[in-house]
């Protein structure tokens, strides 16, 4: 099997650019620092090397997770545990988990004779929390999760024009109950045209135009959070109508899974809590610590600001430009449930 997988990705390795670089940087065994990882306190020997700030994993170790791979198709490499399925390519910053496509994960590559895989990607992908914790062995701890008892589908609407073109990916949820699952079917079945409806109003525009650009757009979400009752994801709209460069809005939504309910940000916080100072203080603390350049002065966050939950944390953020310059992209902030424990909601103090 392992001679197999690496024949296979050896001929892609040779037919493209790869060359050990997909990671922006040649891939070194005597540079890349070994990471070490424990499960509930206990040492997991899997083979990891911190390489260009992301820890990789040689596939073949997975086994002692129980996560099983093997190249499928095209020379694709196949991780499954239970009802997890992930693809991956060689060299590809796009992966197909469960039929749903990603774009943007840190590629694959080979090193000597072993495929190295992103190991925060694949594990959260399977089920995992994985933390970082850092220190002199570059530890990470991971834990597997319960995940809420529900199926979440890709719905996938393309079209091609030359004049327009569309790609979007948004959820659909089977096995909550039956009001709740038509609830939220219908919110991002609905939500899912609005930037439709951008995309063809720039297209009717940009079409008059002398010189132009077909117009693109491409929505994909992302499941942030699915435990505990409580689902958190955030969906991306990328329009293009021309220029250097498209523009992106990210949605965050984190829902109640038993009532369907959409909670705001204020509803994480017990009643009269002041949460907008209190995060702004946190968030003001990460910005001086890690000296990042904003566009304004930093004083506080909106009370609806954009958020959204993942793993142990609340996670505040900024759309493009709203804070720092478009090389930041969305910028992060997360902070610890832990650390709010005083001013949390009984019903989010529980998710610690």
């Amino acid at each position: 099997m392992k001679s197999n997988l690496l024949r296979t990705w050896s001929l892609l390795i040779l037919a493209s650019t790869l060359s050990m670089t997909s990671l922006g940087g040649a891939l070194s065994a005597s540079a890349a620092p070994v990471v070490h990882i424990t499960q509930d306190g206990e040492t997991v020997p899997l083979d990891a090397e911190l390489v260009c700030g992301i820890t990789m994993v040689t596939a073949d170790s997975l086994a002692l997770l129980d996560i099983h791979t093997f190249a499928a198709y095209d020379g694709r490499l196949l991780l499954s545990k239970d009802h997890h399925r992930v693809e991956i390519g060689a060299g590809s910053l796009t992966a197909v988990i469960n039929g749903h496509e990603i774009r943007g994960i840190p590629a694959p590559t080979v090193q000597g004779d072993q495929v190295m895989v992103p190991l925060r990607f694949v594990l959260e992908s399977m089920g995992y929390d994985v933390e970082w914790r850092g220190g002199p062995d570059n530890s990470v701890a991971i834990s597997a999760v319960a995940q809420n008892d529900l199926i979440i589908a890709t719905v996938r609407e393309r079209l091609e024009t030359k004049t327009l073109s569309i790609d979007v990916q948004y959820p659909k949820f089977t096995g909550l109950e039956q009001s709740v699952e038509q609830q939220l079917n219908a919110y991002f079945a609905e939500r899912i045209e609005i930037p439709k409806a951008h995309a063809y109003v720039a297209e009717r525009q940009n079409s008059q135009e002398i010189f132009y650009r077909p117009t693109q757009l491409f929505c994909n979400y992302l499941v942030q959070y699915n435990r505990n009752g409580m689902l958190s994801l955030t969906l991306d709209d990328y329009l293009y109508t021309g220029g250097a460069h498209g523009g992106t809005i990210r949605s965050g939504y984190t829902f109640e899974l038993e009532s369907g309910r959409l909670r705001e940000l204020k509803d994480i916080f017990a009643p009269d809590t002041d949460y907008v100072t209190l995060l702004s203080t946190h968030i003001a603390e990460q910005i001086r610590h890690q000296d990042m350049l904003t566009l304004i002065e930093f004083t506080s966050i909106r009370p609806d600001q954009d958020f959204y939950l993942s793993g142990d944390s609340l996670v505040i953020y900024f759309q493009q430009y709203e804070l720092m310059p478009y090389a930041y992209g969305f910028p992060e902030f997360r902070i610890k449930l832990s650390s709010l424990r005083s001013w949390l909601h009984p019903e989010f103090a529980s998710l610690q």
